[in-house]
């Protein structure tokens, strides 16, 4: 009994290594597969793989860095979706155009003090310790009279990097008219001084006219660099009080080029 015993042990030994060698040998097979897979997708001969987003892999990433770590879901395929910004975690901004308002709301001042409200001028949108306007003697919480219209309250702006270093967001364009209408009024009334003043100088006598007989190619000289005297007198009326590099030779205030 025990020699036949021992006699079948090595066949049934046999048996179940050769069951063993069968899955090591797949999985084997299987690595190589995959090894010679990933070799063509880096040679750019078989496309990349694709995640669950449908996005290509690129296939020199890391492996370490494409599968997906165990203590988010190691069942998942590889992808890339946990390295990227996550839209949950993403800091929203204002737009570009966004800006603080200006002035009173346009609806009517109220007649009678609410509660809440200021106790100073009686406006809805601000409480005493911010209030802007003279500190009253009886406050409009008590007298219930001239309370002050309500302001815009103020939203709460977020600026990103460019966001918050645009010098010009806020600025009313209309607001540059202004300027050009006055620049235009000082301009009009410089035109207007120098007709005046030429005027008066051929009234006296001072210039003569250009197509009177009795004016020499000297004296017609005398006038063209006259009139080019009067249509350079803005430009060069600055330039008087500038020493040009390399000209002033004073010892104490030597500029050199």
């Amino acid at each position: 009994m025990s020699r036949g015993v021992l006699a079948k042990a090595p066949s049934a030994g046999g048996a179940n290594d050769g069951s063993l060698e069968e899955p090591k040998k797949m999985m084997r097979e299987n690595w190589r597969e995959k090894k010679e897979l990933e070799v063509q997708r880096k040679l750019g001969n078989a496309p990349a793989e694709v995640d669950e987003e449908g996005k290509d892999i690129n296939p020199h990433i890391p492996q370490y860095i494409s599968s997906v770590p165990w203590y988010i879901d190691p069942s998942k395929r590889p992808t890339l979706k946990y390295q990227r910004l996550q839209p949950q975690k993403q800091k929203q901004y204002s737009s570009s155009g966004d800006w603080h308002k200006r002035g009173l709301q346009e609806h009517g001042v109220a007649t009678r003090y609410h509660k809440g409200a200021c106790e100073n001028c009686g406006a809805l949108t601000h409480i005493k310790k911010n209030c802007m306007e003279r500190p009253r003697k009886v406050g409009a919480k008590y007298t219930g009279t001239n309370i002050a219209p309500d302001e815009h309250v103020q939203p709460q702006l977020t600026f990103d990097y460019s966001g918050k270093r645009d010098r010009w967001n806020g600025y009313n364009p209309e607001e540059h008219m202004k300027t050009v209408e006055e620049y235009s009024k000082a301009d009009l009334a410089k035109c207007t001084l120098k007709a005046q003043k030429l005027q008066e100088e051929l009234a006296s006598g001072m210039l003569e006219q250009v197509n009177s007989p009795s004016h020499h190619w000297g004296e017609e000289e005398s006038n063209s660099q006259t009139e080019r005297d009067h249509n350079s007198e803005d430009e060069d009326k600055y330039a008087d009080d500038i020493d040009m590099p390399g000209q002033n030779f004073d010892s104490k205030r030597r500029i050199t080029v």
